[in-house]
């Protein structure tokens, strides 16, 4: 099976990403691997972790994007290289299960269209993802569930394959959401399975786990990431909300939500946001 694996940098060096260390100390080498640096700096020639990398796997691309172009488009460009038959996709400071290839492997059914592995918080040890009726489900390594069970989970680990591209070609249709750049950009993808479930069958196995850096586990208040979330959020309302009536009450309770903070430059950004149907970045 043909393979590419995508890990995404930003605002690291090639020999910084926990990633990146953790791939070449693994022994698995069956993959083609690009790495995106995302910006905002160019990387650094290291001749030395390249060439550790190079006489590690047959073919290794670099590719940069220093106006740090949304995760959406980086994802959908990978996706449309057609000699793959496998789609990985990892984050810059993931812990991988030390048989995360094995296992995908031997899990691996015919009619799998995705797997995702568990994902746990690297600081408190405990599960998050993925989410099923918005709370965190352990699954057995092999267990497959539809994309109709409202399942959702983050991008770091998730395992595409071609079969399920194919569908979503079928359907004219892009596996991830473009209107999203950062955050929201994964969920995307798990909420059109759930649209389209009813004219396709999507099954998503559970393989594996990876320790993972949640942003949203954290109580520090981030101005840059709230304002990222209230982004993903006025995106979502507007398009995956289930009526048009459900879309507005849920814009209001969240620019008031703002204003009862005296955040009121976030409320411009909801609206903003909300009828724009975009991320500024897309």
């Amino acid at each position: 099976m043909k393979t590419i694996v995508t890990v995404i940098l930003y605002n690291k060096q090639l020999d910084e990403s926990k990633t990146l260390l953790q791939l070449l100390n693994m022994d698995y080498q069956n993959y083609d691997l690009v790495v995106v640096n995302n910006g905002p700096y160019e990387i650094t020639p290291n001749c030395d972790f390249m060439s550790l990398l190079m006489d590690k796997l047959a073919n290794v691309d670099i590719k940069e994007y220093l106006e740090n172009k949304p995760l959406s488009h980086i994802y959908n460009l990978i996706l449309k290289n057609k000699c793959y038959d496998r789609f990985i996709f990892l984050d810059d400071d993931s812990t991988l299960d030390t048989l995360f290839f094995t296992k995908l492997d031997a899990y691996y059914k015919d009619n799998v269209d995705l797997q995702i592995p568990l994902i746990y918080e690297i600081t408190d040890n405990n599960l998050y993802y993925p989410l099923i009726k918005a709370k965190p489900t352990f699954l057995d390594d092999g267990e497959i569930i539809s994309a109709r069970q409202d399942i959702l989970s983050i991008g770091s680990g998730v395992v595409i394959y071609k079969k399920l591209v194919d569908k979503f070609n079928k359907l004219n249709l892009e596996l991830f959401d473009n209107r999203y750049a950062l955050y929201g950009v994964d969920f995307s993808l798990f909420r059109r399975m759930k649209l389209m479930s009813q004219r396709e069958d999507f099954n998503i196995q559970i393989v594996s786990y990876i320790q993972h850096s949640l942003s949203r586990t954290t109580n520090e208040v981030n101005p840059w990431r709230h304002k990222e979330r209230l982004i993903d959020s006025a995106i979502s309302i507007r398009f995956y909300s289930k009526n048009l009536f459900a879309s507005i009450l849920r814009i209001i309770k969240l620019a008031l939500k703002e204003i009862m903070a005296f955040r009121l430059r976030n409320v411009a950004i909801v609206l903003s946001t909300y009828f724009r149907g975009k991320h500024p970045r897309c």
